[in-house]
């Protein structure tokens, strides 16, 4: 797989915070109330994807690898129940550092995708705020 689509792949998985964000214009009301369940949803999205790139990681686990892992962790741990931007970003980066670092072809369309999903109760909680 090239680098080219590669990095297709992940612009369209960090898409998923523009569409949380669109959605959260779409449906203004449901923003206070749902809140709480937006929060669950990024917590279940952020395991998946922790699991996903320590199945697809694992065999190739290198130092880097484990503090990427430590990193995912301590994210979770951090703000399972809060929100905050700052902690986002990091997190996007550690997303972004592991699509980077796992060569294997089957892993980009699932970690795309994980990434999407995980993008749109973000991008809702965004406007949150």
């Amino acid at each position: 797989m090239s680098l080219f689509s590669q990095l297709g792949m992940l612009v369209i998985g960090l898409s998923g915070i523009l569409f949380g964000i669109a959605l959260s214009y779409i449906a203004p009301e449901e923003l206070e109330a749902g809140k709480k369940y937006f929060l669950f949803l990024r917590a279940i999205f952020y395991i998946i994807f922790a699991a996903v790139t320590t199945y697809f990681i694992w065999p190739v686990m290198s130092l880097v690898g484990i503090l990427v892992q430590l990193i995912l962790l301590g994210g979770l741990i951090l703000r399972w129940k809060t929100f905050a931007l700052k902690y986002e970003i990091l997190i996007y980066a550690a997303f972004i550092s592991c699509f980077l670092l796992v060569t294997t072809s089957a892993y980009f369309p699932i970690a795309a995708t994980c990434i999407f999903l995980y993008g749109l109760p973000v991008g809702t909680l965004i406007r949150t705020k």
